[in-house]
């Protein structure tokens, strides 16, 4: 897939049923990313200086951070040489939440709390964070 092709894909809004929601969306980005990071990560990228620079040049280019370039080789080695390297995605499910017709929000699209109201979206994702921390402490 290219990268206008993957763009779109992760972007679209205008698929019908189950496949336009924000859900699925959202489950279609991560995909996305999955490859990138195996891409990324695979032997054939690097093993080869070049391949190497021009990942660095672009992510330079695009992406704005405050460490150093010390400091972000020191994480790539412990990603690549140690395999220190834990991600954890959280994703609310679907069952938190119900959508409205369209039509009661002036034609957006937008999700509101089930019956347990914010206050079960902000256990959820409490309890998504301490999940979260015990994994960093292992």
């Amino acid at each position: 897939m290219s990268g206008d092709t993957a763009l779109k894909y992760v972007r679209s809004r205008h698929a019908t049923g189950a496949e336009g929601s924000d859900f699925s969306r959202n489950q279609r980005q991560q995909a996305v990313m999955k490859s990138i990071r195996a891409k990324v990560l695979s032997s054939r990228m690097l093993l080869n200086p070049r391949n190497l620079e021009g990942l660095y040049k672009t992510l330079d280019h695009l992406v704005q951070r405050d460490i150093t370039n010390e400091q972000g080789a020191q994480i790539a080695k412990n990603i690549v040489l140690k395999r220190k390297f834990t991600q954890v995605a959280g994703v609310l499910p679907r069952e938190l939440f119900t959508v409205p017709d369209v039509w009661q929000y002036n034609g957006q699209y937008v999700l509101v709390p089930t019956a347990g109201g914010f206050t079960q979206v902000h256990k959820y994702v409490e309890d998504l964070l301490h999940e979260k921390d015990f994994l960093k402490d292992k």
